[in-house]
């Protein structure tokens, strides 16, 4: 919205089996194409269809319904004593499979053919019945659940393909081949059901990087890729550390600034001219660390649009999908040249909304140059510990892309850029909050930041929950002015007014 650094004045900062079913891909859903390395910005719609991935070629019996692991209590049903039992039955049941099957095609990743498919489908029912005859089975083991379990670990992806399905499980882990955490939120739930065994983890890591279109270099060590839906996954193999497993999903940030108030992020008068600022396309700096939910805010403060808006969206990966009509998605891609022609590329679609979910760098400093040039409506997110941080180190990003610009210069063009600044945080008790929303001027050469609202902690609650307050600091900034005079409605009488 500003393209010129305002003249401000000085203020002070404030501080049993069913039927067989129809064959399943490797329960990764609808893949993306294959991934090229070096991509350019590469422009697609969001939310475009994948293509398919290898079907399994033997139906998998399903396991007896449990609950979704974000329904259960923070240990999940992982470490009880059924659940041991289970793992223990598994391991037993897969090492009878390996004295009687050959398992090594598998270990590729690739799919098995349909003669070794069947093959393990007859030995893993065959071999349960065996353990249960010579009582090696505990009563409380169910051999069906037993039986397709193997059959998904060793033709699909074993426990994660219930995890990746849940929508409430925001990341997987796994640290250890018994030990499959689920994240959702900040709550860590360990999965009923494991692997079998070191091997068995490998083996899925391989399927999923097949169905990616990107198998694994032989030698590989450290494997990062692109899945189907825009998941993330990190791997690391032998001989670097055993078998390591994290899939991370994209934020899905189907939430509003009144969900935000409603659930103690903000307050009404903070979502208020938030909600206003974006209706005026104004530009607004988000920051916080990876799990402070700086995509969430993002989501919300777009969801304030109005509903004919085209969004792009400039982000590294498919980390960020808006539930927005009119969004167009564009990689930022790898290198310097292909970040600046994924921005120029935003710029010359002349959205009314410009979304970006990593602004730092060189990224940073061709939305600055952009804003300059006239561009409005701009939501980016920089990754920081905290507002006074980011304000720091995204001058001297600036700086260092464009020579020839003093250091003053770049903390000039930073404030004067957007019209506000928010800091939202994940606390201890594990609510996120928004710290502060502030106005960036430069005062003494130095970035000032001038607290609109701030969140003050009061005291911590029973059970650990902080509790606090949102203060208006009583100062009305300076958007306020510009977004009435485009018959925006801001109520500056209550608002803004400082508590007693």
């Amino acid at each position: 919205m500003t393209t010129a650094p305002p003249a401000r004045d000085a203020r002070p900062v404030n501080a049993a089996p069913p039927p067989p079913q129809a064959p399943r891909p490797y329960a990764t859903a609808t893949p993306l194409p294959a991934q090229s390395t070096t991509s350019t910005a590469a422009v697609s719609p969001q939310g475009a269809s994948n293509v398919a991935v290898h079907p399994s070629v033997v139906p998998i019996p399903s396991r007896r319904a449990i609950p979704p692991v974000s329904d259960r209590v923070d240990r999940g049903q992982g470490d009880s004593a059924h659940a041991v039992a289970h793992r223990r039955a598994l391991g037993r049941l897969m090492d009878r499979l390996a004295d009687v099957v050959d398992l090594t095609p598998l270990d590729s990743g690739a799919p098995p053919d349909g003669a070794l498919a069947q093959r393990i489908a007859q030995a893993s029912a065959a071999g349960a019945e065996a353990l249960r005859a010579a009582g090696e089975l505990p009563p409380e083991v169910d051999v069906e659940a037993l039986v397709a379990d193997a059959q998904r670990e060793l033709l699909s992806l074993g426990p994660l393909d219930r995890l990746l399905e849940d929508a409430e499980v925001s990341e997987i882990q796994v640290f250890r081949y018994d030990h499959v955490i689920a994240m959702h939120g900040r709550r860590r739930v360990i999965a009923e059901v494991g692997f079998s065994s070191e091997r068995a983890v490998g083996r899925a890591i391989r399927r999923l990087c097949m169905a990616a279109g990107q198998p694994i270099e032989a030698g590989a060590s450290f494997v990062e890729r692109t899945l189907p839906k825009g998941r993330r996954l990190f791997a690391v193999l032998p001989p670097a550390a055993t078998s390591t497993l994290v899939i991370r999903k994209p934020q899905r940030p189907d939430v509003t600034l009144d969900d935000l108030v409603r659930n103690g992020t903000i307050s009404r008068a903070m979502a208020g001219l938030l909600a206003q600022c974006v209706l005026g396309r104004g530009n607004l700096l988000v920051t916080g660390t990876r799990d402070a939910g700086t995509g969430w805010l993002l989501g919300a403060l777009a969801a304030a649009a109005q509903s004919d808006d085209r969004f792009v969206v400039l982000q590294e990966e498919d980390e960020l999908a808006l539930d927005h009509p009119n969004t167009l998605s564009i990689a930022l891609g790898a290198t310097t040249d292909e970040r600046t022609r994924a921005v120029r590329a935003a710029v010359r679609i002349r959205p009314e909304r410009v979304v970006v979910s990593s602004f730092s760098g060189h990224v940073a400093a061709e939305i600055v140059d952009a804003i300059g040039g006239g561009m409005d409506g701009v939501l980016a997110a920089s990754r920081a510990p905290t507002l006074r941080q980011a304000v720091t180190r995204l001058p001297a990003d600036i700086a260092a892309t464009r020579p020839g610009i003093t250091p003053e210069t770049a903390r000039e063009w930073l404030a004067s850029s957007f019209d506000l600044a928010i800091e939202i945080a994940l606390l201890r008790d594990g609510r996120h909050r928004v710290l502060r929303i502030a106005e960036l001027a430069v005062e003494g050469g130095q970035i000032a930041i001038r607290d609109v609202f701030t969140f003050v902690v009061e005291r911590t609650a029973a059970g650990g929950a902080l509790e606090g307050t949102f203060h208006p600091s009583g100062l009305v900034p300076d958007i306020v002015e510009d977004l009435q005079s485009r018959g925006l409605s801001v109520d500056t009488s209550t608002s803004f007014r400082r508590n007693r």
